[in-house]
């Protein structure tokens, strides 16, 4: 008996319409992590990226300069922004609602810009 199914069915992992392997994008990402932890890193919470942008880029420098040699130790961070760091409701009174969010994009006003990049 002949029978033609997709290993990746079988097993409950995504696949496109046309019948490609959607794991691409999945495998890709698991080899970032996995060589983020090799890399000296630390966490970062997306209010504290202003003040670390101040403190690592060269202590108020003109970073428009090339920097010189140091025996600087060079870490890399990692950050996850979520919507709620990116807008917020034009009614001050409301508190941010990522339902409301979704399903009323009118009712907020982007904020990272000013607030964190």
């Amino acid at each position: 008996m002949d029978v033609d199914i997709d290993h990746d069915t079988i097993l409950g992992l995504p696949t496109g319409e046309d019948g490609a392997n959607k794991l691409t994008d999945i495998k890709v990402s698991l080899g970032a992590r996995e060589i983020f932890k090799l890399l000296p890193h630390s966490f970062v919470d997306p209010n504290k990226l202003p003040e670390l942008f101040k403190m690592v880029n060269f202590r108020g420098k003109d970073v428009s300069q090339p920097a010189r040699a140091s025996n600087r130790v060079f870490q890399v961070y990692r950050c996850v922004v979520t919507c709620q760091d990116m807008v917020q409701n034009k009614d001050s009174t409301k508190s941010f609602d990522k339902a409301d969010y979704y399903a009323h994009l009118e009712r907020y006003n982007p904020i990272f810009h000013e607030r964190i990049a």
